[in-house]
């Protein structure tokens, strides 16, 4: 028998039709296509809390912060009612406090009772992870997974207007989360059955941008003091400006603060901590049961200040293959780590200028570690394999970089082919430290110009003729992701090693190589040689300048059909234009570059 005997001219899609005792039940699967197949793509899923890049994420270990993870529990475990007002906790701490550590902890404990609705960990180290752009698709995904009676009205906000995950951070959090919280509450779908009522944030002081964490905390601030966000919601950051004023404007009854380095004691469990693994160095190389002794535990503990992430640098530093871990412990131990009684960090940088300075070339180790930084922020994440071709290092080279730096980044082999092999910096901390002015005190600190100018030295190298005539492949690859014109625009232009190149470099090669992959570099770059270090003034331009402008117009002219030059009477108008600002003709393809031409 026909489910609808009589209906005429119905289409019905994605939809399943069960007959039952001659009544029908329809199930529309609207909702599974447009999360998976729609949402997914939008989503930073190393974000979440179980996601394959966090498996390796720092953890509590077993018996420390047990007072902090208890009191968060806790309040957590509180079942979320829309009269009870305080459903916001801030945990807060100065950096290597063990935030993360705690909040990963939290999130897989919440995980295994039930109650945990959705996570995400931000991160300097991704593209993804340390914006908003994807927190609210994120968020909305794993939402729509753990309370099925919001999975309709998710799927039929994306379904309505793709183009919703590239509105405003508040648009997206009002129609991806509100709305259909809101009306999956109304019509009680779940009744019998409690929400998980947990929402974990992560790190959000990792979000570069201000503006950015001031949107995400008065779009969850809004919400909660509206009644319409039915969660408890777990924020952990440091207590940067930004995030410490929002909190500090929020009324005392409506938010539980907590702050690692005033409201707990961290000094027994870092003892704890470093007990523990001591006695498995000192199992695993055969050292005597004296070792270390309790002043040396003692004189780490108070160095540490609180901070686990001192423990465990000095673990790792210890613990390292070179098999020696008592020389390595005498080694911290001698670290400078007088306290200058303003700066907390102080004996943690004293022990990252301790490791540095035990590389044959310190200063060669940090431009590394600043280049590799810079080189990932702006390219996302690439395999430790190119960037050492990018770096133009053999294995000696690599070797006298990294060999002592395994306590500080994660280095894998040199001859590795994985592509999910990459550097990984442990701890911000350690990036934080090569910009400070105690690192500039200690001989350390370099200035980001200097970092830039390397960094386009390197590009220039990268991408200059081989004998082939032919550019590597894994040149191509950093042609995608960089724009040199970016790091030349930020360099120091008097650099020795990048003035030469940039004087002696074949241009029309250069010029050749950008129409055929990246043609829409050319004219920032013609614009951007006409600088002042380079030798220009009001009246004449440098030698630099126009070798670089007259090699680019040349090699356009001859490849015609993949540029467009103005007419001669468009460049005689706009001969006294800024040298930055380029123009583009809207009436050619967007492939085809429009150069601005200023007499050479």
């Amino acid at each position: 028998m026909s489910i609808l005997p009589d209906a005429q001219n119905i289409t019905l899609n994605n939809c399943q039709l069960t007959s039952i005792a001659g009544d029908f039940n329809v199930i529309n699967n609207l909702g599974s296509d447009a999360i998976t197949a729609t949402l997914f793509t939008y989503i930073a899923a190393n974000s979440m809390h179980d996601s394959m890049r966090r498996s390796d994420a720092p953890r509590c270990d077993i018996l420390t912060r047990e007072a902090v993870q208890t009191d968060i529990m806790a309040w957590l475990c509180q079942s979320w009612d829309v009269a009870l007002p305080m459903d916001l906790l801030w945990l807060t701490g100065v950096a290597g406090t063990g935030k993360s550590a705690i909040a990963q902890s939290i999130a897989e404990t919440c995980a295994r009772q039930g109650i945990l609705a959705a996570t995400f960990f931000f991160s300097f180290r991704s593209q993804e992870t340390n914006n908003y752009g994807r927190l609210v698709t994120t968020l909305a995904y794993q939402l729509a997974l753990k309370i099925p009676s919001t999975r309709e009205f998710i799927a039929f906000a994306i379904t309505n207007d793709v183009s919703i995950v590239q509105k405003d951070f508040q648009t997206q959090f009002d129609i991806l989360i509100i709305e259909p919280l809101v009306k999956a509450q109304g019509q009680a779908l779940d009744a019998g059955e409690p929400w998980p009522h947990v929402i974990i944030i992560d790190g959000l002081d990792e979000c570069m941008d201000e503006k950015q964490q001031a949107a995400i905390l008065k779009a969850i601030d809004k919400s909660l003091e509206a009644r319409k966000l039915p969660f408890k919601v777990f924020i952990a950051s440091r207590p940067e400006t930004v995030i410490r004023k929002y909190f500090a404007g929020i009324g005392t009854n409506r938010v539980r603060r907590i702050h690692l380095d005033e409201d707990y004691d961290a000094a027994s469990d870092i003892k704890l901590y470093l007990k523990s693994w001591f006695n498995t160095i000192r199992v695993e190389n055969n050292i005597e049961e004296a070792w270390p002794t309790e002043s040396q535990i003692k004189l780490l503990v108070d160095n540490s200040s609180g901070q686990f992430i001192y423990a465990s640098t000095v673990i790792k530093y210890v613990n390292d293959r070179s098999r020696q871990p008592e020389a390595r412990l005498r080694e911290v131990l001698q670290a400078n780590v007088e306290h200058g009684g303003v700066n907390p960090l102080s004996p943690l940088e004293a022990l990252y200028m301790s490791i540095l300075k035990r590389c044959p070339d310190p200063m060669k180790s940090a431009m590394a570690l600043r280049v590799i930084h810079r080189v990932e922020r702006d390219t996302s994440i690439i395999a430790a394999k190119a960037v050492n071709h990018f770096l133009g290092w053999g294995l000696r080279d690599w070797a006298r970089v990294f060999d002592s730096l395994h306590s500080l980044l994660s280095i894998p082999p040199f001859e590795t082919d994985d592509p999910k092999a990459v550097y990984k910096v442990y701890h911000k901390s350690l990036l934080d430290f090569l910009q400070s002015p105690n690192a500039h005190a200690h001989q350390l600190h370099i200035p980001d110009n200097k970092v830039a100018s390397r960094i386009s030295t390197l590009y220039l190298k990268m991408v200059a003729k081989t004998e082939s005539g032919q550019l590597a492949p894994k040149s191509k690859l950093y042609m995608q992701y960089m724009a040199p014109h970016e790091f030349l625009s930020c360099c120091d232009m008097k650099d020795r090693e990048l003035s030469h190149m940039m004087t002696t470099y074949d241009v029309d090669w250069w010029t050749h190589i950008h129409l055929l992959d990246t043609p829409t570099h050319l004219d920032a770059m013609y614009n951007l040689v006409h600088h002042v270090d380079l030798g220009c003034t009001s009246f004449k331009c440098s030698y630099t300048c126009r070798r670089w402008r007259k090699g680019i117009v040349s090699r356009c002219r001859i490849e015609s059909e993949k540029v467009v030059l103005p007419s001669w009477g468009k460049r005689l108008q706009l001969k006294w234009s800024s040298p930055l600002e380029g123009e583009r003709d809207e009436q050619e393809p967007r492939e085809k570059i429009f150069l601005q031409r200023r007499t050479l």
